[in-house]
């Protein structure tokens, strides 16, 4: 499947390497909390127990709260060396991936998706930057097939400059960011393009 960007089956960090896409799948906070995995570390798959239908395993952290800007899981759709490259996603409509919670107990039940690129990122022209075009995700106990067109997504509001629409001809990458005062316990699995 030339969509899929990664179904996490084969263990390790790394998305799919299809279609000029590689990157790694990684987890970072602000420092002042606790997240499984920690700050900067690999974020390898974990078993899902029970399986999702063909599907055995699935990116998973928990953790929180955290007191500055939060906590997030992501990759960069294509790599230069040590950082995200721009990757063009203009023949692409959206993003389809699989999410639920795993707490039981008051954990977050949504998480905010944000598309990365270079006109929200610090060092490329923002004055205030890392407020990026996303949308918020609902997360429940079950597993849930969310699909988000890449015509909703909007920033928060607090960046400079304001931005109208996503430029998909240079997207970095893709976080999954949890806001701070809240824990959480997020699974992923199967994300793909569409």
């Amino acid at each position: 499947n030339s969509l899929l960007i990664d179904d996490f089956e084969d263990g390790d960090a790394a998305i799919l390497e299809q279609q000029g896409r590689s990157g790694s799948w990684y987890a970072a906070n602000d420092g002042r909390g606790v997240q499984t995995p920690p700050n900067n570390a690999s974020l390898v798959p974990s078993p899902l127990m029970p399986a999702r239908g063909k599907s055995t395993r699935g990116v998973h952290t928990f953790g929180g709260p955290f007191s500055a800007w939060g906590a997030l899981i992501g990759t960069v759709f294509a790599s230069n060396g040590a950082s995200g490259a721009p990757y063009d996603l203009s023949d692409y409509r959206g993003l389809r991936l699989w999410v639920r919670t795993g707490a039981a107990g008051p954990a977050a039940k949504q998480v905010r998706l944000n598309l990365r690129t270079p006109a929200t990122v610090l060092g490329e022209g923002c004055t205030v930057c890392s407020d990026h075009l996303g949308v918020e995700i609902p997360l429940i106990a079950k597993w849930a097939q969310i699909d988000v067109p890449f015509s909703t997504l909007k920033q928060v509001g607090y960046g400079q400059p304001k931005l109208a629409a996503v430029d998909l001809t240079r997207a970095l990458g893709i976080e999954l960011l949890f806001p701070p005062n809240v824990t959480f316990d997020l699974w992923v699995d199967d994300v793909e393009l569409y």
